[in-house]
């Protein structure tokens, strides 16, 4: 059970790290976009909705994570250091 809490943790962490990189970018791109140009503030608001989207999947990813630490935490109340 640690294993899989760990690879999950991994997964959020890198999840994190690429929607920082992404936040990075559309921060960057904001002050780029023409906002005069229907086009280019159609083209960011969809960059827009692509992060949140990714970060919607994060939050899903990282409760899931927490809910793994809590049954694990709980198992080691119950019958201690496991063996695995």
């Amino acid at each position: 059970m640690r294993s899989a809490v760990e690879k999950k943790k991994e997964k959020v962490e890198a999840g994190r790290a690429e929607l920082a990189a992404e936040d990075k970018k559309l921060t960057r791109a904001k002050r780029q976009v023409d906002r005069t140009d229907k086009r280019e503030v159609t083209a960011y608001n969809k960059k827009v909705a692509e992060l949140n989207a990714m970060q919607a999947e994060l939050e899903l990813l990282r409760d899931s994570f927490n809910e793994d630490v809590d049954a694990y935490n709980a198992k080691l109340v119950r019958v201690g250091t496991p063996i695995e």
